[in-house]
């Protein structure tokens, strides 16, 4: 064999080993299945573990819509690219999947969802039920969505390059300006955003700042806009869950407690993994806790905190936990909403 034709063949075969190392499909986790001990409370409809969702400590990568749950990730035995996957709320299986959704935020409001693209920052709609893209708006000279919100008919988008837009159901961009600070949404002529160690409301037109809520520890998951209030969890060792008058800017009431994952609600309650492995649930008036249920075997913490996410389908009375110690997605019927 000539030296050139053995120089060519080891070529090919280290090119068809880099390619199985690079391209090697995930596999489904063989780590033990976490179950909730025996409650009244809920009951354990789907179990899977063939979905990947990454760490996102804004916001979970699954959204509740009615019918479905559904999931920024990527599937078991699939090169791992990422995509959107809606599963049945009710048996957990696939409805439909989107491929080339990578990095970026999600939130669904009705029939609708709404992703916002990281690298070029784009908008991009789909239909819940059955994941058809309703419309794609470029948002001009951005990059990568932070944040993204719904109030009063209108989609708020931050970037990470401090662009902020504001857009309608259709797709169009009402107004956009430059904000240094991270900014969520405008209910109103108020415009709620971030401040060091803080959340204040600004009047939108004369930039006039109403109030500032000193929190005394940053925050990195999205605030969540619910009525009158706005509930958030700070980070640290000493965290606490907040409950803001958003008029205000007075604590209706605080608690401290080791989140694991998101703050999820819905009906009067709020839902959430802790530190101690437990479904916690609690009253959203008063911050009293109703109920925590055991998850055995107990959350591998070495895992990163914004890998466990809860969402559900309200309509349904379905909650759904993701465990990302085990890429374990659970679909739960909720017996006393």
């Amino acid at each position: 064999m000539s030296t050139n034709k053995l120089r060519l063949i080891i070529v090919i075969v280290v090119l068809v080993m880099l390619s199985c190392s690079v391209f090697q499909p995930e596999q489904a986790s063989t780590a033990p299945k976490h179950i909730l001990e025996t409650n009244a409370e809920f009951e354990m409809l789907w179990s899977s573990s063939d979905l990947h969702l990454s760490y996102n400590n804004r916001r979970p990568n699954m959204v509740g819509a009615p019918g479905r749950i559904i999931l920024l990730g990527s599937t078991s035995g699939d090169i791992p690219t990422g995509k959107l996957i809606g599963l049945d709320s009710l048996t957990g299986q696939t409805v439909w999947q989107s491929p080339g959704a990578s990095l970026g935020e999600i939130i669904a409001d009705g029939e609708s969802l709404y992703f916002g693209t990281s690298g070029t920052a784009t908008l991009i709609s789909y239909d819940v039920k059955n994941g058809e893209v309703l419309w794609s708006t470029r948002l001009p000279w951005a990059q990568s969505t932070s944040e993204i919100f719904l109030a009063e008919n209108k989609i708020f988008i931050h970037t990470n390059d401090f662009q902020w837009f504001v857009i309608d159901e259709d797709g169009g961009i009402i107004d956009s300006r430059s904000e240094t600070n991270r900014t969520f949404l405008k209910i109103g002529d108020v415009l709620y955003m971030e401040d060091v160690y803080a959340i204040k409301a600004v009047d939108y037109s004369s930039q006039k700042e109403l109030w500032q809520l000193d929190l005394g520890a940053s925050y990195t998951n999205s605030p969540i806009f619910d009525g009158d209030t706005i509930y958030l969890k700070t980070v640290g060792d000493t965290a606490f869950i907040y409950s803001i008058n958003r008029h205000t800017g007075s604590v209706n009431w605080k608690m401290s407690e080791v989140v694991l994952s998101n703050l999820y609600l819905t009906g009067d309650k709020i839902y959430f993994i802790n530190g101690d492995s437990r479904l916690t649930v609690l009253d959203k008036l008063s911050g009293n806790e109703i109920l925590n249920v055991k998850i055995s075997p107990n959350l591998d913490l070495n895992e990163p905190n914004g890998s466990y996410f809860v969402s559900g389908d309200s309509t349904n009375k379905i909650l759904a936990l993701y465990f990302g110690d085990n890429d374990q997605l659970v679909g739960l019927k909720i017996k006393s909403p």
